[in-house]
């Protein structure tokens, strides 16, 4: 069986929230009342995204400069990367941020090959544009449908284990077949009842993500002795 991990990135691999950050930071404090608003369920994903981004002044060296000396990584994350890679285990990032912050932090910490689907940024006279290549044009509420590519990868017969924290999160954990969650993600799994285990660090997730492995590997083993047996 083949097995793909899907991780979001801020809030999951970052210890916080970059888009919130930049927003701290660079934006106006009206980002908060967006963001209640979407939190309330009275704006989507996407459209609170672009209004907060809206809000921020900034250059593209000013806010990646601030990114380099306030944002950490989950210190474990490197080596679950490097783990999955060992079990031959496909995995992406699947964020609602932006491609420009997300790529610099993968960049500066010498990450590659994992794949990145998110939104795109442009920088136009200290403003932030944002565009959209992995909207689902039937909902519309997200600005990268994560359940797109989870769909595009279960359709190619992968087993899909999803990490995240986030409201962003919320929709595609339904669908999975494996969760790991913490934060909101969390309280949402427990509320709806949708199976998860909890972490706080890469080294939880990579422990999960190997017993999974090995209960599949034992599982397919189990039912190939039968076929032949």
């Amino acid at each position: 069986m083949n097995v793909a991990v899907l991780c979001d990135f801020d809030g999951t691999i970052t210890d916080d929230d970059v888009a919130q950050l930049i927003f701290d930071r660079f934006g106006s404090h009206i980002w908060w009342d967006i963001e209640n608003r979407f939190r309330r369920g009275e704006i989507s994903c996407k459209n609170a995204l672009i209004s907060e981004f809206s809000t921020v002044r900034a250059s593209r060296q000013e806010i990646e400069s601030f990114i380099r000396n306030y944002v950490q990584m989950n210190a474990t994350f490197n080596h679950f990367a490097e783990a999955c890679r060992g079990r031959n285990v496909n995995m992406a990032i699947v964020s609602d941020g932006l491609d420009f912050y997300i790529n610099l932090i993968l960049r500066d910490i010498d990450i590659g090959g994992i794949k990145l689907y998110c939104n795109k940024a442009v920088f136009e006279d200290n403003k932030v544009r944002i565009s959209f290549p992995y909207v689902n044009p039937d909902c519309d509420k997200c600005g990268n449908c994560k359940k797109l590519h989870l769909k595009r990868l279960k359709d190619k017969g992968n087993y899909i284990i999803y990490v995240g924290d986030g409201y962003s999160d919320m929709c595609v954990a339904k669908e999975a077949d494996f969760v790991v969650a913490k934060s909101h993600l969390l309280d949402f799994c427990r509320t709806k009842k949708i199976t998860c285990e909890p972490f706080r660090d890469f080294s939880e997730v990579e422990a999960l993500v190997k017993k999974k492995l090995d209960e599949l590997e034992q599982g397919q083993t189990v039912e190939a002795s039968h076929l032949t047996g």
